[in-house]
């Protein structure tokens, strides 16, 4: 495990925890190009844009940005990630949701253009006489997963592409 601190561009602590799954391998005679490397960044400790602690030693909310753009949101229970989940899209769109259980994914999780799923008839008067004309033309652009986990593990996997 490696520790990892963040911080605000005024230098504040945003959060602190720890990483896993990191590895760097760079071999400059065969390859000049730099490629990051992928890890998880599990936090104990996260305050919120107003300085709030939300996360205390791994337990608590968080609701994570950059730039002031959601990342994720969800609750942790003794350091595993509890409950439910949501990963947002770089323009901070919805676009995965679902529960993980003792840190894994578990049941039902949804993934996909989902920033239309529960607003299209919000956009809509619903006295507009072309309402279903424009609730259809809205909802054609929709593409979701739907995908059900059991202990982290893919048993189901259904997409939905309306176009």
């Amino acid at each position: 495990l490696n520790y990892y601190k963040e911080l605000d561009e005024k230098g504040n602590v945003i959060g602190d925890g720890y990483f896993k799954g990191y590895s760097f391998e760079i071999d400059c005679h065969k390859d000049s190009r730099v490629y990051l490397p992928e890890f998880k960044v599990y936090f104990l400790n996260y305050f919120d844009e107003n300085g709030t602690q939300t996360l205390t030693k791994g337990d608590g909310h968080i609701l994570r940005k950059v730039d002031g753009t959601p990342v994720y949101e969800g609750n942790y229970v003794n350091e595993k990630r509890e409950g439910l989940w949501k990963f947002y899209d770089g323009n901070g769109n919805l676009a995965s949701f679902g529960n993980f259980a003792n840190n894994k994914r578990d049941g039902l999780w949804y993934s996909g253009d989902l920033k239309h799923v529960h607003f299209v008839s919000e956009c809509i008067e619903l006295n507009d006489p072309k309402y279903n004309e424009i609730k259809k033309d809205l909802e054609s652009d929709i593409r979701i997963e739907k995908t059900i986990y059991k202990d982290g593990e893919v048993i189901f996997d259904e997409r939905f592409d309306r176009n």
